[in-house]
């Protein structure tokens, strides 16, 4: 058969390694990367292919070393629930504990900062720690979708249902 499909999955694959790997210096983990880094993941799981593995052991540490442990600033939840869903498909195919920490790490840090008491992520400032979600800005539904994977891996993983909760009134 026709194998273009695989060869554009590898040349994607291939760009995913290099923007999650070999940026100078700091590592800036945004929704590129955490996309760039996802998609990586999800071609060494598929394929199988030992040469990525490398590769995303290098994301892992970079991603690990360089995000902000004390939640994303001036980006919003969006971002970060885009590099966590990363994070649990680097968990879930190598078993690296530092991303099931990491995303577990997100979840919580976006329940706790980013989603309002009614259920729904809010748009961050530039101290978004520093201010209840409700006095932060615009309701941000389409960001729900971002958050959803995180907060039901937080769920699954620990049986805290204020994760759960939280899910379900995104859907």
């Amino acid at each position: 058969g026709d194998d273009r499909a695989r060869r554009c999955m590898t040349m994607i694959a291939d760009h995913g390694a290099l923007a999650s790997t070999m940026a100078p210096g700091k590592f800036d983990v945004t929704r590129s990367t955490g996309w760039c880094f996802r998609t990586l993941v999800k071609y060494y799981e598929l394929s199988g292919d030992p040469r990525y593995r490398p590769f995303v052991d290098k994301a892992a540490d970079l991603i690990w070393r360089d995000v902000d442990k004390a939640g994303t600033t001036g980006t919003g939840t969006w971002q970060l629930g885009i590099y966590a869903r990363a994070a649990i498909h680097a968990w879930l195919t190598t078993g690296d504990e530092r991303m099931r920490d990491l995303a577990l790490g997100c979840a919580d840090w976006a329940r706790t900062y980013e989603v309002g008491t009614e259920g729904y992520p809010y748009h961050a400032q530039k101290e978004p720690w520093s201010l209840k979600p409700e006095d932060r800005g615009e309701r941000c539904a389409w960001a729900n979708a971002y958050l959803l994977e995180p907060l039901a891996f937080a769920f699954s993983q620990t049986g805290d249902s204020s994760e759960n909760g939280i899910s379900f009134r995104f859907i």
